[in-house]
C-alpha cells in the first residue's frame, strides 16, 4: 500500500476513496471508489470504480458477484435471525450483458430481498 484517502462529499453525498498499490511485479495501480446512498430511499445505492495503471499497460479482469450468503452474524441483535434462504434464484431477464441480478427470500418474514449490478468498462478518451 502506498497511500490511502478516505474523503466525504457532503455537496454531492458520496464517500470517495483512493488507494495506491505497487503489485509483486512493481506496477503501480491507483484505485478510486466513489459511493452514494439515496437519503430519499436508502435502498438504492451506487458504486464506480476508476482503476489507473501509473506505470505499466496491460489487461485487466474485473469479476462482478453478488453473494446471498452475507450474514449479520457478527451483530448481536441479529444472531437469533436466520439468514436467507438457500434457495436464493438468479432472476432471468431483459437485463443486457452488462447486469446480474440477485433475487432471495428470507426465512422467517419471507420478504423479497433483490440486487442487480451493472459492470461496465472505459478506456481513457472513451465517451461514457
Amino acid at each position: 500500500m502506498l497511500g490511502y484517502r478516505h474523503d466525504y462529499d457532503i455537496r454531492n453525498g458520496t464517500v470517495v476513496r483512493r488507494l495506491r498499490f505497487r503489485d509483486r511485479a512493481g506496477r503501480v495501480t491507483m484505485l478510486t471508489s466513489r459511493r452514494f446512498v439515496s437519503m430519499a430511499d436508502p435502498h438504492h445505492a451506487g458504486i464506480e470504480w476508476t482503476l489507473v495503471p501509473e506505470n505499466w499497460s496491460g489487461h485487466v479482469e474485473v469479476i462482478s458477484a453478488l453473494d446471498a450468503r452475507v450474514s449479520n452474524s457478527g451483530v448481536a441483535r441479529y444472531r437469533q435471525l436466520e439468514g436467507p434462504s438457500p434457495e436464493s434464484r438468479f432472476p432471468r431477464g431483459p437485463f443486457g450483458p452488462e447486469v446480474i441480478a440477485l433475487k432471495a427470500e428470507t426465512r422467517q418474514s419471507n420478504l423479497y430481498i433483490s440486487q442487480a449490478t451493472r459492470t461496465r468498462g472505459f478506456r481513457a478518451g472513451e465517451s461514457r
